[in-house]
Formats: C-alpha cells, sequence, structure tokens
C-alpha cells in the first residue's frame, strides 16, 4: 500500500511551461515590436519596460520633429533598429530554461526580423512627423540635385514660414511631385534678357547654372522675358516651356 509522501516538490502550473515554438515566437514579436513578445513568456515587467522605451521615441521623433536635423535623423533611427535587435535577443536568451533550450544560433534569425520591423517602424514615423521621402525622376535640377536620388521632403515647413528666393521646393502639379527652386517671390518683378535674369532691377546670380550649349534649341521666351510683376502670395518658377 502506497502512503502520501511527506515530501513536496515545485508546483508546475498549466500553461507555464515554455515550448521552443513559444519562446521563438516571443523573439519574432519582440523583435518587430519591442517588449510584445516578452508578455508571452510571462516577463510582464521587462515587456513594460522595452514598450516604454519604444513609445517614447515616436513620441520624441514627432513631438520635435527630429528629422529635421541629419544628425538627429540618423541617431533615432540607429536607436530604433537597436533596441528591436536588442528586444528579440532578449526575448530569445531570456526564454531559456533548463527543461528547454534554444540554441543562440537562433539569434541570427532575430537581426533580419528586426531590420523589417524596423523599416516599417522608420516609415510610418517619418510620415506621422510630416514628412516623405522623394525620388527624383529627371534631370532638370542637376547638379544640385541629381537624377535617382532621394531627397527627405518637410511637408510641414511651410505651415509657419514663406518661401524665400533660393530655396529649393517640392510641389503638386496634375498629380506629380515637381521641385524646382525659388527664383522669386510675391511682390518682385523680375525678367530676362539675353539668358540673365534680373529681379528688382539686380541682376540674379546664379553659379548652380548649367548653360545649354550654343548649337542647342533655346525657347527664345527662356532667354527674354518680361518685366513680369508678381503677385502676393505666388512664386516664379520655370517650366521647359516658358518663364512664367
Amino acid at each position: 500500500m502506497l502512503e502520501p509522501s511527506s515530501e513536496t516538490g515545485p508546483t508546475i502550473r498549466f500553461g507555464e511551461r515554455k515550448r521552443p515554438k513559444s519562446i521563438l515566437l516571443a523573439a519574432v514579436l519582440s523583435a518587430i515590436i519591442p517588449g510584445l513578445g516578452h508578455f508571452l513568456l510571462r516577463r510582464r515587467r521587462t515587456g513594460v519596460i522595452f514598450l516604454s522605451v519604444f513609445s517614447i521615441l515616436p513620441l520624441l521623433y514627432c513631438l520635435f520633429r527630429l528629422p529635421k536635423e541629419f544628425g538627429l535623423l540618423i541617431l533615432t533611427n540607429v536607436g530604433i533598429l537597436v533596441l528591436c535587435v536588442w528586444s528579440g535577443y532578449h526575448a530569445l536568451l531570456h526564454g531559456n530554461t533548463p527543461e528547454v533550450k534554444i540554441s543562440k544560433w537562433w539569434a541570427l534569425m532575430v537581426i533580419p526580423i528586426a531590420v523589417l520591423g524596423y523599416a516599417g517602424h522608420a516609415n510610418w514615423m517619418l510620415k506621422a512627423a510630416g514628412f516623405q521621402v522623394l525620388a527624383i525622376p529627371s534631370q532638370s535640377m542637376e547638379s544640385t540635385v541629381l537624377q535617382g536620388d532621394k531627397v527627405i521632403v518637410d511637408g510641414w515647413w511651410y505651415r509657419h514660414s514663406s518661401p524665400s528666393p533660393g530655396n529649393i521646393i517640392i510641389f503638386r502639379k496634375d498629380n506629380y511631385y515637381v521641385i524646382k527652386r525659388v527664383v522669386s517671390v510675391g511682390g518682385s518683378t523680375i525678367y530676362g534678357k539675353d539668358g540673365k535674369v534680373w529681379v528688382d532691377g539686380k541682376e540674379l546670380q546664379e553659379p548652380y547654372i548649367q548653360h545649354i550649349f550654343k548649337d542647342s534649341y533655346v525657347d527664345p521666351r527662356l532667354n527674354n522675358f518680361g518685366p513680369v510683376a508678381i503677385p502676393k502670395g505666388k512664386l516664379f518658377r520655370v517650366s521647359r516651356q516658358s518663364r512664367s
């Protein structure tokens, strides 16, 4: 007859046993959204810490519009990438138990997933802060901006300021984005003669201009036009057909 033993061992509750698949899933989730997978491993405190840090970054990103400074943009993006990689690796490493061992080589899986997660976060955060990445399809702004270049556009810049002569701006025309340099603004008078431009009686210095070869056809209205009085709230731009 068996008698009950007085010895008591550790109590294993239903659902607490970690399986390799659940640990790998937790690592993937935490690599995409830092801290999320830690809740699957019942490491709620660690998950809250990772999620809190991850939540602060978009807040600072949008509130202070960090992409306005290139250095801050790079620093923030590196921070997001490191956080995604670290969170995924942390979930994988700390999901191990004496009963279930996950090879550290699985950490290599975490890196590409974290990179994809970072790319998605960087994209939506950039848009949420009012910025947009555009590719330059033409040669019209060379050599300042080259064909194929990608530029980050601040869509909120002119909410609190006005364009100034020399600014490079992007605007929509016929469902296309057009990139041009501001020549003059409202209230100015502009005219062109023999390929040179005068604004309010002063010759415009344009060292960035690449002049067309003499044997190439040039619309005469590009060399000689005006004078044109620019209305208030309007800008002077150059098109292929004419200056208007």
